[in-house]
C-alpha cells in the first residue's frame, strides 16, 4: 500500500509537474497567440492600406482613362486637321500643278521681253551713235557755214572792192583800167558762180541728207512707237499677271500662316499629348512600384502567415500531445481508483493507515479536482484557442484570397495599362510619323512657295526693270526727237541763211550788172566825151587832150549817165559777155547732188 501510495503520490507530483509544465506551455502558446492575433492585426491593416491602394489605383485609372479619352480625342481632331492639312496641300499642289503652264509662259515672256528690251537697248544705243553722228555732221555744217559767211564776207570785200574800182573806173576813161575791171568782175562773178553752185549743191546735199535722215529717223520712231506699244501691252499682260501671282502669293502666304498657325496648335496638342504621356507613364512607373510594394508586401505576410501557420501546428502538435497526456492520466486515475477500490475492500485490514491514506486521498482527490478544473480550463483554452486558430486560418485565407484578388486585379490592371501605355506609345509614334510627314510635306510647300515667292519677285524685277528701259527708250527716243528737232531747226537756220547769202547774193549780182550797166555807159559817154573832145581839141594836137576828157566834159558824162535811166540805155553786149542764167538754190537730179559734194570735197554726214 505504501508503495502504491508513493507511486501514486510520485504520479501525482509527475503529473503536477506536467500541469505546471501545460500552464507554461499555455501562457506561451497565449503569448504566442496574442502575438499570432497582432500579426493578423497588421496583416488586416496592411490589407486595408492594400485595398486603399488599389482603390486609389482605380481611381487614378479612371483618370488616365479619361485622360487617355482625352487624347484620343485630340488624337481624332488632329487626324482630323492632318487631313484638312493633306487636302490643303493636295490642293496647293494641284493649283502649282494647275499655274505650272502659265508660270513657264510668264517666265519665257519675261525672258522675251528682257531680250526686247535689249534689242531696244541696242537700237538706242545705235541711234545715240546716229545722234552722235547727227551732232557731228551738224558741226561741220555750222563750220562750212561759217566758212561760207566767211567766204560771202569776203565776196562782199571783192565786190565792194569791185564797186570802189566801178566808181573809180567812172573817173579813169582809160581802156586798160576798164579791161582790168571788166577781168576783176569776170573774176569775181565766176568765183560768184562757184559759190553759188557749191552753195546749191552743198544745200541740195543737205536737203537730200536731212530728208533722208527724216525718213529714217521717222521710220525708226514709227518702229520704236510700234515696239513701244507691244511692250506697253506686254508690261500690261506682264503687270497683269505679276498682280494675279501677287494676289495668288498673298493667297498662298494667308493659306500657309494658317496651316502653320494649325501646325503650331497641333504640335501643342502634340506636345500636351506627350506631357500626358510622360505624366501617365511615370503614374504607370509609380503604379509599378506600388504593385511591386504590395506583392513584397503580400510575400512579407505570406511567410508570416505560413510561420504562423507552422507555430499553430506546432501548438495543434501539442495540444493533441498534451490532450494524449490527459486521457493517459484519467486512464491512471481510474486504474488508481480502481486500486483504491480495491484498498477500501482491504481497509478492514488497515483501516488506521487507510484512514491515513484517506486523508491523502481526500487531499489527492481534491487536488485531482483541482487539477481538473486545471485540466478542464486548459480544455477550454484549447477549444478557445482552437476556434481562435479556426478564425485566425479563415482570417488568413480571406486576407490570401484578398490579396490574391488584389493582386490580380493589380495584375490585370497593371497588364491593361501596360497594353493601353503600349497602344498610346504606338499611336503617338504614328502621329509623330504623320507630323514628321506633314512637317517633310510643308517644309516642300515652303520651299514650292519661296520659289514661287522668288518667281513673282523675279518678275517684279523683270517689270521694274522693263519699266525703268522702257522710261529709258520713251526719255531717249524723246532726247533723239529733241535732237531732230533742234537738228531740223538748224538745217532751218542754216536754209534761211543761205537762202538770205543767196538773196544777197543776188543782190550783189544785180548791183555786178548795174555797175557793169553804168561802167558801159560811162565807158560809152566818155568814148563820145574823147570824140568830141578829140574833134574840138584837133587844132592843138596835144597829146594830153587827146588821151584824158577835160574834167567839165567827165562831170557832164556822168551827169548824164545818173540823169538817164540805167537799164534804158543800150548795154555793149559783145564788150561784155551776158552774166550766167541763175539757177534754183536746190539741185532736183541725186547725180548732180552727188556730183557737186564731190566737187566741193566736204566731209561725210554718215
Amino acid at each position: 500500500m505504501n508503495s502504491r501510495v508513493n507511486e501514486l503520490t510520485q504520479q501525482y507530483e509527475s503529473e503536477h509537474s506536467r500541469v505546471l509544465s501545460l500552464e507554461r506551455t499555455k501562457t506561451q502558446l497565449t503569448g504566442q497567440l496574442h502575438e499570432l492575433q497582432m500579426q493578423l492585426d497588421s496583416c488586416q491593416v496592411e490589407n486595408m492600406e492594400m485595398k486603399q491602394d488599389l482603390k486609389s489605383a482605380k481611381t487614378q485609372l479612371a483618370e488616365i482613362e479619361a485622360i487617355l479619352e482625352e487624347s484620343q480625342t485630340e488624337e481624332a481632331a488632329t487626324r482630323s486637321k492632318n487631313s484638312v492639312l493633306q487636302k490643303e496641300l493636295s490642293a496647293v499642289k494641284a493649283w502649282k500643278a494647275d499655274n505650272e503652264p502659265k508660270i513657264i509662259a510668264l517666265e519665257k515672256d519675261c525672258r522675251q521681253a528682257s531680250e526686247k528690251v535689249r534689242e531696244l537697248t541696242d537700237a538706242n544705243a545705235s541711234l545715240t551713235k546716229e545722234a552722235d553722228s547727227l551732232e557731228d555732221a551738224k558741226v561741220r555744217l555750222e563750220r562750212e557755214r561759217e566758212a561760207l559767211k566767211q567766204n560771202i564776207a569776203d565776196l562782199e570785200e571783192t565786190v565792194q572792192g569791185v564797186e570802189t574800182l566801178n566808181y573809180g573806173l567812172s573817173g579813169i576813161g582809160d581802156e586798160w583800167v576798164l579791161e582790168d575791171a571788166y577781168w576783176n568782175q569776170h573774176n569775181s562773178q565766176r568765183t560768184i558762180e562757184n559759190l553759188n553752185s557749191a552753195f546749191d549743191e552743198l544745200e541740195a546735199k543737205h536737203r537730200t541728207e536731212t530728208a533722208r535722215w527724216k525718213k529714217k529717223l521717222e521710220s525708226t520712231i514709227v518702229e520704236f512707237e510700234k515696239e513701244i506699244h507691244g511692250l506697253k501691252d506686254e508690261r500690261d499682260d506682264a503687270l497683269k499677271a505679276a498682280h494675279d501671282s501677287e494676289d495668288q502669293c498673298v493667297h498662298l502666304l494667308a493659306e500657309l500662316e494658317e496651316i502653320n498657325h494649325s501646325l503650331e496648335e497641333a504640335n501643342s496638342a502634340l506636345q500636351l499629348s506627350e506631357n500626358r504621356r510622360q505624366t501617365l507613364s511615370e503614374e504607370v512607373e509609380t503604379l509599378r512600384l506600388q504593385a511591386e510594394a504590395s506583392e513584397r508586401s503580400r510575400r512579407k505576410a505570406e511567410s508570416e502567415t505560413s510561420d504562423a501557420l507552422n507555430r499553430i501546428s506546432e501548438l495543434t502538435s501539442q495540444v493533441n500531445s498534451l490532450t494524449a497526456e490527459r486521457r493517459r492520466l484519467e486512464g491512471d486515475l481510474a486504474v488508481a481508483q480502481g486500486d483504491l477500490e480495491d484498498l477500501i475492500g482491504s481497509r478492514e485490514v488497515n483501516e488506521e493507515r487507510i484512514a491515513r491514506l484517506q486523508a491523502d486521498v481526500a487531499r489527492l482527490t481534491a487536488d485531482l479536482q483541482a487539477e481538473q478544473g486545471i485540466s478542464r480550463r486548459a480544455d477550454s483554452s484549447r477549444r478557445q484557442l482552437e476556434t481562435e486558430l479556426r478564425d485566425a486560418n479563415a482570417r488568413l485565407t480571406a486576407a490570401n484570397n484578398t490579396a490574391e484578388e488584389a493582386e490580380k486585379e493589380a495584375r490585370r490592371q497593371t497588364n491593361a495599362m501596360e497594353a493601353k501605355v503600349r497602344d498610346l506609345e504606338l499611336a503617338l509614334e504614328l502621329e509623330a510619323k504623320k507630323l514628321r510627314e506633314a512637317q517633310i510635306m510643308l517644309r516642300k510647300n515652303e520651299r514650292s512657295l519661296k520659289e514661287v515667292s522668288q518667281a513673282a519677285e523675279e518678275e517684279r524685277n523683270m517689270a521694274a526693270q522693263l519699266r525703268e528701259l522702257l522710261e529709258r527708250g520713251q526719255s531717249k527716243l524723246k532726247a533723239t526727237r529733241r535732237q531732230a528737232e533742234e537738228a531740223e531747226a538748224a538745217t532751218a537756220a542754216a536754209m534761211s541763211k543761205l537762202r538770205k547769202t543767196q538773196e544777197q547774193l543776188e543782190e550783189v549780182e544785180l548791183r555786178a550788172t548795174m555797175a557793169e550797166r553804168r561802167a558801159n555807159q560811162l565807158a560809152s559817154a566818155n568814148a563820145a566825151a574823147a570824140a568830141t573832145a578829140a574833134a574840138a581839141n584837133a587844132e592843138t594836137g596835144s597829146q594830153y587832150g587827146s588821151l584824158k576828157a577835160s574834167p567839165y566834159n567827165r562831170l557832164r558824162a556822168t551827169s548824164a549817165a545818173r540823169e538817164g535811166s540805167t537799164f534804158s540805155l543800150a548795154s555793149t553786149d559783145n564788150y561784155f559777155p551776158s552774166r550766167r542764167a541763175r539757177r534754183t538754190a536746190f539741185l532736183h537730179d541725186p547725180s548732180d547732188r552727188e556730183s557737186a559734194m564731190t566737187d566741193l570735197d566736204l566731209p561725210s554726214c554718215h
